[in-house]
Order: C-alpha cells, then sequence, then structure tokens
C-alpha cells in the first residue's frame, strides 16, 4: 500500500471548513490540518476577534485558504510523489505509475 505525503484538495477544503467553523463558534485550531502558516494565522485572527468577527477576517482566512490550494496544483505539478490536486475517495496515488 502506498502511503499519499501530501492531502488532496477536497482533504483541505474539510479541514478548511472544519477550522473556520471551530474558530468562528469560539473554538481553537486543531494541530496537523496541513494548512500553511498564513491560513492558520487568519483564523488566529477570527478566534481572537471572537465573538465580534468582521467579515473581512473571514474573507481574508478564505483568501489565504485559495493561496493554499493553489500551493497544492504547484506541488501536484511538479510531480511529487503521491500529490494530487483531486484523488478518488480511498483511492491513494502510486507514485510508481
Amino acid at each position: 500500500m502506498t502511503q499519499r505525503a501530501y492531502p488532496t484538495k477536497d482533504e483541505l477544503r474539510r479541514n478548511f471548513e472544519r477550522e473556520l467553523a471551530s474558530v468562528t463558534t469560539g473554538g481553537g485550531l486543531h494541530s496537523e490540518t496541513w494548512l500553511d502558516i498564513e491560513t492558520d494565522a487568519a483564523l488566529v485572527d477570527i478566534a481572537s476577534a471572537y465573538p465580534e468577527i468582521d467579515v473581512s477576517l473571514v474573507t481574508a482566512a478564505r483568501a489565504a485558504f485559495a493561496s493554499r490550494l493553489a500551493d497544492v496544483d504547484t506541488i501536484a505539478d511538479a510531480g511529487a510523489p503521491g500529490a494530487s490536486s483531486e484523488s478518488e475517495p480511498g483511492k491513494e496515488r502510486n507514485p510508481h505509475d
């Protein structure tokens, strides 16, 4: 069985939405989400502003996350083992294919 080195875009989207939901409801961030420093920082800004969260903070977090997704495309385009912009659920990419 091949282990993927990077999460898929769908996995990253789920992680981001879970983290965004957490910080907008007074919760904190989780570790090992594969989100980048910029996205984490934007989410921390939201958590720090809770309960008075300005929409601009959420917009900034979404923009930071969009950059993270672009990074995933760059990694996949470079042919990194296990990197994939999308994958079938439950199916891992074999770097030897």
